[in-house]
């Protein structure tokens, strides 16, 4: 067994110790020792993902990390980890993660918790951890915002690409069963009624896995009648921005 590969099997020894620890624990350890294994230059995720967690595509690893608020910069560090690049190059990527979370706090993106003053200031330079530490985000909400973005999508793993992907029909269009998941059930003249009830219909669609923030704001508006034919499509268009606010502001 050459060097290289004695050193890989080192890491999934580790990797399927952690299989049975608590989540809250096993996801971040495996975090860090796929850090490790780009600092030595070994690339073997799919199979740290089998060792772990019995699953090679990481869905419930990515999973367990979008579950839950957490601070900005350690999303940044998560994301930035699992990019195809050389470990000289982590920092940058981390760097460039925290410039577009920058960037959408100074937009107004309503997916962050607490005073964003700190990760304003990244573009002075001032990147202290600890500081940085104070400013949460929505995971997944954040990275639905990154894969909405041309030049911010590259900042999203291939894994966290799949594993957002499996979680919607593969044999669908974009139009797919948000319908038969919330109906929207209008009454004549109840304009009140149906723009709360189309509101309800995004987002239970969205939460239900049946559709991604991402696919419902790049939507065509012809693909929202498709979805929801009893309802104007102004009224529509309205209900989505409606909707895509409440996810991200949860």
């Amino acid at each position: 067994m050459s060097d290289d590969q004695a050193l890989k099997e080192r890491f999934l020894v580790r990797a399927e110790a952690l299989s049975e620890q608590p989540e809250v624990f096993r996801c971040q350890a495996v975090t860090q020792l796929i850090s490790e294994m780009v600092a030595f230059d070994v690339r073997a995720e799919a199979e740290v993902f089998q060792a772990a967690y019995g699953d090679s595509s990481g869905q419930k690893y990515w999973e367990a990390h979008l579950s839950e608020a957490i601070p900005a910069f350690s999303l940044a560090y998560i994301l930035s980890v699992h990019l195809p690049v050389s470990a000289e190059r982590l920092e940058y990527l981390k760097f460039a993660i925290l410039c577009a979370f920058r960037d959408a706090a100074e937009a107004g993106e309503r997916w962050f918790i607490g005073e964003t003053t700190s990760l304003l200031a990244v573009k002075y330079g001032q990147t202290n951890s600890e500081e940085l530490g104070t400013v949460k985000v929505h995971p997944r909400a954040a990275v639905e915002w990154l894969l909405s973005k041309p030049k911010r999508e590259h900042l999203v793993p291939k894994s966290l690409r799949l594993c957002l992907q499996s979680n919607r029909p593969a044999s669908r269009t974009p139009a797919i069963e948000a319908t038969e998941a919330a109906p929207i059930r209008n009454k004549p003249g109840a304009g009140g009624v149906k723009m709360d009830a189309a509101i309800a219909a995004m987002v239970i669609a969205v939460k239900g896995g049946k559709i991604s923030m991402l696919e419902l704001r790049q939507m065509k508006q012809k693909g929202l009648v498709e979805l929801y034919p009893d309802a104007k499509r102004t009224l529509l268009v309205e209900a989505r921005r409606r909707a895509l606010k409440l996810i991200a502001g949860e």
